[in-house]
């Protein structure tokens, strides 16, 4: 179809738009990645993304200058990325995690109730970075402006940028929802009933397009969560009863099931992977 003329009817209007053209101030900045192979000291390749990042977060800790200070952004997985080269082409790293567990331990004179201790246990990685390639990102847009296809280069610019947007997002203790982030302003969060809360947050992610050059694209994003709060608050809610001996721990069990919860007494966070129903502390079983 050939178009032979503009429109001259109607009026001119401003249109919004939720995408925003991105420009480098530095079209020096260059993003080295590297493969990163994790293993436990058993030589078992860790695979819990959670575990992953904390390894990652105490390497950069502990060997800042081994790794010349620099920052990083990593996915959880198998690529990390740093602004400019380390130091050499493979690196490898021991690195110790100290995690602290609670069991009882003794007993007080009234009662004999048993008592909590705390226990500190280490556990050690073996980190192996590994260079793969490099993403000029001046380069790249240029291209992009110029209206070149975004090949392999350019996705991996786009996927390194949107892993910024999570880690700074992160860093700032917003829940993170793929590339939606929602901070933890309680007006963002509205009540549903149920134990169910929605959620209001922004969308944001980077994108290249052919002739437009790299673009940032915002938009409004919801979630549901479970209210945060006392577990035996939220199984009333949840369940529409009146009090804890009318909650039917049947469905209980199947809701809580691989929740994450963190106790009172020592602020640790947990992965309920069961429920007992026989005090726990008696038999030496926590159920998780």
């Amino acid at each position: 179809m050939t178009w032979t003329a503009v429109g001259k009817a109607g009026r001119n209007i401003n249109i919004l738009s939720n995408h925003f053209p991105v420009r480098f101030t530095r079209f020096d900045t260059v993003f080295y990645q590297y493969t990163v192979s994790m293993k436990h000291e058993n030589e078992n390749v860790v695979e819990n993304k959670r575990m992953s990042r904390k390894v990652i977060e105490k390497m950069f800790q502990t060997y800042r200058s081994e790794l010349a200070n620099k920052d990083y952004i990593y996915d959880g997985e198998r690529s990390l990325f740093t602004v400019g080269p380390l130091s050499q082409s493979m690196l490898e790293f021991a690195v110790v995690l100290e995690e602290i567990s609670a069991r009882a331990a003794g007993s007080h004179s009234e009662g004999h109730k048993k008592r909590m201790k705390r226990v500190h246990k280490t556990t050690l990685f073996k980190v192996t970075l590994t260079y793969a390639s490099k993403i000029p990102l001046g380069s790249i847009a240029v291209a992009l402006r110029r209206g070149e296809p975004p090949e392999a280069q350019g996705a991996l610019m786009v996927m390194v940028l949107n892993l910024i947007l999570r880690q700074q997002q992160a860093r700032m203790g917003c829940l993170l929802v793929r590339q939606s982030f929602f901070n933890g302003d309680s007006k963002s969060f509205t009540d549903l009933g149920g134990g169910v809360t929605a959620g209001r947050g922004v969308h944001s992610s980077f994108l290249a397009t052919v002739g437009g050059g790299l673009s940032l694209n915002m938009d409004v994003a919801t979630t549901m969560i479970l209210t945060p709060g006392p577990v035996i608050d939220f199984l009333i809610a949840n369940q529409n009863v009146e009090e804890p001996k009318q909650v039917n721990w049947i469905k209980a069990k199947r809701m809580l099931r691989n929740l994450r919860f963190i106790t009172k007494h020592n602020k640790m966070e947990h992965k309920l992977l069961a429920l007992v129903s026989f005090p726990a502390i008696n038999k030496g079983f926590c159920g998780m």
